[in-house]
């Protein structure tokens, strides 16, 4: 179909309107606006790649900061509050004052624990002096061993009964002695 026919009633004046036209002729005032619509187009394909990158890295770049400042943390190491790039998300600024506060936190931590490690090294040193001065001083022979039977330490009482040095009894099996 190269023609669009139409016809319409006009019943006031008893007429009957025929119009035959092209196609082409119709769509005439429409190809520009295809044209015109498709070229539109085309420069948002173009402009959106570039545009969303950039939108992506403003988003991303500040995020894979934190994700290493996170992994430093993870591996124990001292890790100071990480610079973001200027125009950061206020999403991602949050982030990073959450990963500060939690830095501080862990730092309070650690020194608490530093702290308890070196209070209860003490203590144990203390007890550890104290057993090991009973154990030495004791009037009965008393002796320490491994898991194999071997003399790992023997007071000097025990010593004294077998009649031998620390060093000749520490090492030797109970039934060699």
């Amino acid at each position: 179909a190269q023609h669009v026919a139409l016809r319409r009633d006009v019943p006031a004046l008893g007429w009957q309107v025929h119009i035959r036209r092209p196609v082409a002729v119709m769509q005439a005032p429409l190809v520009p606006f295809y044209m015109l619509t498709a070229a539109w187009l085309l420069v948002c394909m173009l402009l959106a790649a570039p545009l969303a990158s950039r939108v992506s890295r403003r988003i991303t770049q500040p995020i894979e900061i934190l994700a290493q400042t996170a992994e430093g943390i993870g591996r124990g190491h001292a890790v100071a509050q990480p610079a973001l790039p200027a125009g950061s998300p206020a999403e991602v600024l949050s982030l990073q004052r959450e990963l500060g506060a939690m830095v501080e936190r862990l730092d309070e931590t650690v020194a608490l624990l530093d702290q308890k490690v070196r209070e209860r090294s003490a203590e144990l040193a203390v007890t550890t002096a104290r057993s090991d001065t009973m154990f030495q001083t004791a009037s009965d022979g008393m002796l320490v061993l491994d898991a194999g039977g071997r003399v790992v330490e023997a007071n000097d009482a025990w010593c004294r009964m077998l009649g031998a040095t620390h060093d000749q009894v520490v090492g030797v099996r109970l039934a060699d002695l």
